[in-house]
């Protein structure tokens, strides 16, 4: 595989088809539907955001949003990658300039209040789960500030939205975790999301939990994740199913999405980089699923 001959949008399009793909405790994948939205959704929606994140570095972060969006409303109907492609427009329109580090903290630094506005008609469209009321620059009103400024307001209560303020800590931080698991030539590409996934949840309480169901059961779910880490250091499928059952049953059912969000970024982050090891990586195949493990809740 040569990832460098890929564009940036395929590299989009990759990374979201394969974190749709991976087993994850609590999220939609091959064999695990909800009523609301199916691993198909998923699929679509990443081949819809491939076009507008080639043409970020034209369009700008908050264009780049808002055209994801739309794309997926008009054809998905429903709010499957919000949080991705909020992670993936600045890593997307940095790539498009060059050096993916060094131009990430410029594109950072350069957002604007049309990025605001667009970006503000993106998260209306979308409608995500929880979202609540501020008393200062209110998803439902008009911005002044530009993206990056709005971003820091909500930092502590939003993981995604501290990414802008932090430059792009924790991604890149979990990026270096997939690395390191890419480096093992013992690890399958599905085992290695697993284990990216694991890793995020138990670090930081997932924000879609904390948002829809409150902080004591985000914090529950991180616990979980943490003790699950703690047993294995790389977590294959089969170490996941009782805390995925633990979610599915759940009432109403708890689904992890941040984490999931920032595991397809993470390996959006090194796709971009055209590391090496990733493209070595996504090359091994694991043992797939059996009909015993083949489950909808």
């Amino acid at each position: 595989m040569n990832i460098t001959t890929c564009s940036i949008g395929e590299k989009a399009l990759l990374a979201c088809a394969l974190e749709a793909t991976a087993r994850k405790p609590g999220n939609v994948h091959p064999w695990a539907p909800t009523e609301e939205m199916s691993y198909a959704d998923f699929l679509l929606s990443a081949h819809l955001i491939a076009e507008p994140m080639n043409r970020a570095g034209e369009l700008g972060v908050g264009e780049t949003v808002l055209s994801c969006v739309r794309r997926t409303q008009q054809v998905v109907g429903t709010n499957t990658n919000l949080g991705i492609v909020l992670l993936f427009a600045p890593l997307a329109c940095a790539a498009a300039k060059g050096d993916l580090p060094t131009s990430l903290q410029e594109v950072l630094r350069c957002t604007t209040v049309e990025d605001s506005r667009a970006v503000y008609e993106a998260i209306r469209l979308a409608r995500p789960g929880g979202l609540g009321e501020v008393d200062e620059q209110d998803v439902r009103g008009e911005p002044t500030l530009p993206l990056g400024e709005l971003m820091r307001l909500a930092q502590e209560r939003d993981l995604i939205a501290a990414q802008y303020a932090n430059g792009f800590r924790h991604v890149q931080m979990a990026a270096s975790w997939l690395g390191e698991l890419a480096a093992s030539s013992n690890v399958d590409w599905e085992t290695a999301l697993l284990t990216l996934y694991l890793r995020i949840l138990s670090s930081w309480p997932d924000t879609l939990i904390r948002r829809k169901h409150g902080s004591e059961l985000a914090r529950c779910v991180q616990e979980k994740a943490a003790r699950l880490c703690a047993r294995h250091a790389v977590v294959g499928y089969e170490q996941t199913l009782e805390l995925d059952r633990e979610l599915r049953l759940h009432r109403p059912p708890l689904n992890p999405g941040t984490s999931a969000d920032f595991t397809a970024s993470a390996l959006f982050y090194l796709l971009l980089s055209d590391a090496p090891l990733v493209a070595e990586l996504l090359q091994r195949h694991g043992k797939g699923p059996t009909p015993s493990h083949n489950h909808m809740w």
